[in-house]
């Protein structure tokens, strides 16, 4: 019978640390980049979410006018309802420490969510070639 295997990640953030904003939520820290001083924001890792959504402050705030820049769509919400939003494609982001470029859509008041795409882009993974043969 084979054991049990537990994998474990270089940097796993324990539920109730700094690294999950104190709280037992899958949260992140992402740096949100543009023309002026990236800002840092606390994003919800959303899988269920097909884009990165974040508050339309936040983008101006970096200076990447969404609303002259990107398309302004209707958005379908997980709640059954609709939401007008602004999306723009070509947003840097740094999560984990991975830039990476992505779509997302802005709109005011909106929670920030890391969304399926997103955490995609922003995966690093590898291999270590020893051990990986099991003997019996």
């Amino acid at each position: 019978m084979t054991p049990p295997v537990n994998i474990r990640f270089d940097d796993e953030h324990v539920w109730g640390s700094a690294g999950t904003r104190g709280g037992n939520r899958p949260e992140t820290e992402l740096i949100l980049h543009g023309p002026r001083k990236p800002i840092r924001v606390w994003a919800l890792i959303d899988s269920g979410a097909d884009f990165m959504q974040l508050d339309l402050a936040l983008a101006t705030a970096v200076g990447l006018q969404p609303t002259m820049r990107g398309t302004r769509q209707t958005v379908s919400l997980a709640s059954g309802g609709v939401s007008v939003m602004w999306h723009l494609a070509g947003v840097d982001i740094t999560v984990e420490g991975n830039r990476v470029t992505v779509d997302g859509y802005f709109a005011a008041g909106v929670p920030s969510l890391l969304g399926r795409t997103a955490i995609v882009r922003a995966m690093s993974f590898g291999l270590r070639s020893a051990g990986w043969l099991y003997k019996i």
